[in-house]
């Protein structure tokens, strides 16, 4: 099965991606590519965790900021630099960039209201703001989640990476932002119902896996009266997270020939999932276009404010 590409290059194949992520993906591509019509401009990535999107933005400066050092060394480029930076006190002057990309991390800010501010602070009038958030319908995510803990499973597992604190729709996100001098320009909903069940129950069925196992791991201790290795608990362990070692290698220089790989092996079943994740996702935004489980946002600064 062939990898997603676009404009911008190959992006991750569609067996490595929920529907939501390819959604997102081109939403940022298609802004990217709005943005390639102006002159050359300062992008900062607030929250930019690896640097994954910096691929889009070529012709700009690309600033990415992040609490953690993500082997920002080997990414370094003419244009393209990282620093250590908290989203309430940004270290940038006032007005100085003309894009800002905030993917799935204004979420967890703890004050948001403070990190709008910051972000409408040194946007430049006329600059833009993308951000992508998601709604309270992914607290269902971990519903199993919470349940198995109570039963003393699941240590320590993370089923959908979901630990946030703010829950936005369009309005609300576009009266936070009104407050700072912003203007919500449009929206679009990513992951709509049907996508949400599909998601809902294969994140449910992959938990259920990881639980059996647990659970026979669990018994066989106590028969044994001693725990089993660390290397049985490894060898025998479903991965929770088993896209997560792709997207961490997208950055190398390898990254190509690994998605390539990734797309020989993926078998039918996978590539089976894939189709209907597809399938769903362009039935959502045929029926139900404003509605969904996460949204990408855009965001412009008033050029005069009285």
């Amino acid at each position: 099965m062939p990898a997603r590409t676009g404009a911008c290059g190959v992006v991750t194949p569609v067996h490595l991606a929920s529907p939501t992520r390819a959604q997102l993906e081109a939403a940022l591509a298609a802004v990217a590519r709005e943005l390639e019509a102006h002159d050359p401009t300062l992008v900062v990535d607030l929250g930019c965790g690896a640097g994954e999107y910096r691929h889009l933005f070529d012709r700009h400066r690309y600033l990415g900021l992040d609490l953690e050092d993500r082997e920002f060394q080997p990414k370094l480029g003419p244009k393209v630099a990282f620093a250590l930076a908290d989203a309430h006190r940004l270290p940038l002057p006032a007005s100085i960039a003309g894009f800002v990309l905030c993917a799935y991390a204004f979420d967890r800010f703890a004050d948001p209201d403070t990190a709008m501010a910051e972000i409408a602070r040194v946007l430049a009038p006329g600059g833009a703001a993308f951000l992508a958030l998601p709604t309270r319908a992914v607290k269902a995510f971990d519903l199993p989640l919470y349940a198995g803990r109570r039963l003393g499973f699941f240590q320590g597992v993370e089923l959908s990476g979901q630990t946030n604190l703010n829950y936005y729709r369009p309005g609300e996100l576009a009266r936070l932002a009104g407050r700072h001098g912003l203007v919500l320009e449009r929206s679009a909903a990513l992951g709509g119902p049907l996508v949400y069940v599909l998601k809902l129950a294969w994140l449910w069925w992959r938990l259920a896996r990881y639980g059996a196992l647990e659970a026979r791991t669990m018994l066989l201790e106590r028969l044994r009266r001693a725990p089993l290795p660390r290397s049985y608990r490894k060898s025998r362990g479903i991965s929770v997270h088993p896209r997560r070692a792709t997207r961490h290698a997208r950055d190398r220089a390898e990254f190509r020939a690994r998605l390539a790989e990734a797309n020989a092996a993926a078998g039918f079943l996978a590539g089976l999932r894939a189709e209907a994740g597809d399938l769903l996702a362009s039935l959502d935004r045929r029926l139900f276009p404003d509605c969904g489980s996460e949204y990408a946002y855009l965001l412009r600064k008033e050029q005069f404010r009285a």
